[in-house]
């Protein structure tokens, strides 16, 4: 389903640089805003708390793009992008559904290894993500 809310210029150029390894930000958060997905907020923080808690913070859906830095299974340092949508449960329904429709557009975003997409919060726990990057 397209619901034609398109990612903003803004929002691919900024993408194009946060993906670079030299770049130490480490996540961003996206919304929409009048069909656009556009820029909430870029973070240097390495705190996986502040992460989710930018994600969560009033309980409306949203996007987030992060670098996530774990430990493989053969016990090597890795790190992939992981691209999360956070679409809760109690959430209004028009809502859930225009950000359920409009994940697409993030696949304009090259360089993303692994998608999740949780309804609540049990769903984007750290464990949960690098559960996910440690299947692919």
């Amino acid at each position: 389903m397209s619901t034609g809310v398109k990612l903003s210029d803004e929002l691919v150029t900024l993408y194009q640089a946060f993906k670079l390894s030299s770049n130490k930000s480490q996540y961003i958060i996206m919304k929409i805003v009048d069909g656009k997905i556009v820029l909430e907020k870029i973070s240097d923080s390495v705190s996986y708390e502040d992460f989710i808690a930018d994600v969560n913070k009033d309980g409306t859906p949203r996007y987030a793009i992060k670098k996530l830095a774990y430990e493989s299974l053969d016990g090597r340092p890795c790190e992939k992008l992981v691209s999360l949508t956070w679409n809760p449960d109690n959430g209004a329904v028009k809502n859930k559904m225009l950000y359920s429709g409009s994940k697409d557009a993030l696949k304009a975003f090259d360089g993303i290894s692994v998608v999740v997409n949780a309804t609540d919060a049990s769903e984007m726990t750290l464990k949960v993500l690098v559960d996910a990057c440690t299947k692919v």
